[in-house]
């Protein structure tokens, strides 16, 4: 399969094979961290294991924020909270739940 705009004919046989891994998808950061929140907001056992997660670490316990495409600052506040919890979330949770 080819991807992008041909402009020559040498240009034809350069492509990009999608034949490697084709269930395979590349996630951006932003992508990765927003699956991650959801994940974990809708699972009990995950937000619960934040919660203790935060304690064993001594980190202010707090709720992950989702990001709303029709807040403009969501986004923003989503990736704030995750970096706070950063140590606790995505090196706890990550490692014993496969996040």
């Amino acid at each position: 399969m080819t991807k992008g705009i041909l402009f020559k004919e040498e240009d034809k046989r350069i492509s990009t094979d999608d034949t490697e891994q084709p269930n395979r998808k590349e996630f951006t950061i932003y992508e990765r961290i927003k699956r991650a929140v959801r994940k974990i907001r809708k699972s009990n056992l995950l937000s619960e294991s934040l919660r203790h997660f935060c304690e064993t670490t001594n980190v202010e316990p707090r709720r992950l924020i989702i990001d709303m495409p029709v807040r403009w600052n969501s986004t923003c506040k989503m990736l704030k909270r995750c970096l706070a919890l950063r140590l606790v979330s995505f090196n706890g949770l990550t490692a014993v739940f496969n996040i």
